[in-house]
Order: C-alpha cells, then sequence, then structure tokens
C-alpha cells in the first residue's frame, strides 16, 4: 500500500474518532442526557431530514458513515493542498 494513502488513511481514522468523541462529550455537557447517539441522528438528518430522528440503529450507522465521509474528505483536502 502506498505510505502517502496509508498515511491519509491513518489520519483519517484518527481525525474522524476524535472530533465524534468531542462531540459526544459537548453534547453530554451541554444537555446533561447521556444519550449520544443523538449527536449521531442530527448528522444523519443532514440527508434523511425528520426520518433521521424516528429511526432506529439505521439512522445512528447512517450518521457515523456520514461523519466519516465528511472527516475523510477533509483530511484529504489538508493532505493534498500540504503535499
Amino acid at each position: 500500500m502506498n505510505k502517502f494513502f496509508l498515511k491519509i488513511l491513518q489520519a483519517g481514522i484518527l481525525i474522524g474518532t476524535l472530533d465524534i468523541v468531542s462531540a459526544f462529550i459537548y453534547y453530554f455537557f451541554k444537555t446533561g442526557q447521556k444519550n449520544e447517539f443523538n449527536v449521531l441522528k442530527y448528522v444523519a438528518s443532514g440527508i434523511f431530514v425528520k426520518e433521521a430522528f424516528s429511526g432506529g440503529n439505521n439512522m445512528i450507522i447512517a450518521g457515523l458513515v456520514l461523519h466519516n465521509i465528511v472527516a475523510f474528505a477533509f483530511t484529504i483536502f489538508f493532505f493534498l493542498l500540504f503535499k
């Protein structure tokens, strides 16, 4: 595997994970609610609108996938910008 691609993959996973964990922590302190998966449903609502909040685990997974797509897109953008 190409070293450049491997570095992008590692950075994307790290950035996506740290960003969503920080969103969970912020949500908990701001609302006091322990259901951090509402954050992922909110992310999924960018595509699925109101259905995201009434959906179950599928919307949580969709929110996580969408969040990671955005994190990887920005990771690739910044890697290419500073290459």
